[in-house]
């Protein structure tokens, strides 16, 4: 009885704390945000491009709900230089594209989750930090019936200067975002006969990512996931009808999860999902 009493507490109490009002605040932010570029079409069907721009965020404020208390956070500002080559061969049945990236982030705004506490949670500005990668899709028209597609992304993220108030100051230097996966990739293919007849076949790969910036110790704890769609049917030029799958083999995958009380609780992914469209 003692025990359930003491949980009970600690649910009303959140229940309460999140319930909770707090004062009107207001802020204004303003910011100049240059951005230049340059294409050289290097060949044929073929152009490397550079671009340099500043990006912005404005600052806010809002309530911390597990505490009742307000807080504020200053805008974020970003500097971005990005390289892309945009091809094609084949006499344009191939498409080969890339980009490569790098972000340098200035008081980067992140939610920060301070306790175990589910409603315990602020927005607060990092120092520094930094993200870059490199992204490459294609395309080819295999056929007059068939096209095959794909791409491959990766991006390494990392705090330089992050400092949070949680009571006492916690250096979270050098850890990575979170919800930010190193590896993701996507490929599928589109047939389609004569007839109207025609199939989809899809797959998208989300690599393993971190659910908090605080605790990364144990590694990225939301695991990889990869999700496979399909859709067949038949369609003219009045009408169509098609059968779709989505997570088609019902992979299992969550978002996050924490324990609140004693309890673990998730976000979980959509299961699989078969259902008849009609157009």
């Amino acid at each position: 009885a003692f025990i359930l009493q003491t949980v009970n507490n600690l649910l009303l109490s959140d229940v309460s704390n999140a319930n909770s009002s707090g004062p009107q605040q207001k802020t204004t932010y303003q910011a100049f945000l240059p951005k230049g570029g340059l294409s050289w079409e290097v060949a044929p069907d073929k152009t490397v491009s550079a671009i340099v721009q500043r990006g912005y965020r404005s600052g806010g404020n809002g309530i911390n709900p597990g505490r009742a208390q307000a807080f504020t956070y200053d805008p974020e500002y970003t500097w971005n230089y990005e390289l892309s080559l945009r091809t094609q061969w084949l006499d344009r049945r191939l498409t080969l594209n890339a980009n490569a990236f790098y972000i340098d982030w200035t008081d980067q705004q992140v939610n920060v989750q301070l306790s175990e506490n589910q409603y315990d949670y602020e927005t607060q500005n990092a120092g520094k930090s930094r993200v870059w990668g490199f992204e490459v899709e294609s395309n080819v028209q295999a056929t007059d019936r068939l096209n095959i597609y794909g791409s491959v992304g990766f991006a390494k993220s990392k705090f330089l200067t992050f400092v949070v108030q949680n009571g006492q100051a916690l250096d979270l230097s050098g850890n990575a975002f979170s919800g930010a996966p190193k590896w993701t990739a996507a490929a599928g293919f589109d047939w389609r006969h004569p007839s109207g007849f025609s199939l989809n076949l899809n797959a998208n790969y989300r690599g393993a990512q971190f659910q908090n910036v605080i605790d990364q110790a144990t590694g990225r704890d939301v695991p990889a996931r990869t999700l496979v769609n399909a859709k067949i049917g038949y369609s003219n030029d009045n009408f169509g009808a098609y059968l779709v799958a989505t997570n088609l083999f019902d992979d299992k995958y969550y978002d996050y999860q924490y324990e609140n009380a004693g309890r673990l609780q998730a976000l979980l992914g959509e299961p699989r999902m078969i259902g008849l469209t009609f157009e």
